[in-house]
């Protein structure tokens, strides 16, 4: 889930990388709803989007500190999970 979040230019911010992602893997819209829970995912039900931010710099700072890759795949596997069971997605 790492490697391939880090193909994209702007994972640091996660509606950049929400964006990206769904313009990437899916080729219909989605709607607000479904890219809201997705934010939730990666903030860890936060409001603020450096707990996204901050999880993912610590890690590119420090790429074998395990607790903070564990951190980012902690956010990452059910965000991917979330995205591949859409409808939307499932239209490809």
């Amino acid at each position: 889930w790492i490697d391939y979040t880090n193909t994209y230019a702007d994972a640091s911010d996660p509606n950049k990388l929400i964006d990206q992602v769904i313009s990437t893997v899916v080729d219909v819209p989605i709607d607000t709803t479904h890219k809201s829970r997705l934010k939730t995912i990666l903030l860890s039900g936060q409001i603020a989007d450096y707990y996204w931010t901050d999880a993912w710099n610590s890690w590119k700072r420090e790429p074998q500190n395990a607790m903070a890759r564990q951190t980012v795949e902690n956010r990452l596997k059910p965000f991917y999970q979330y995205l591949l069971q859409l409808e939307e997605y499932q239209l490809n």
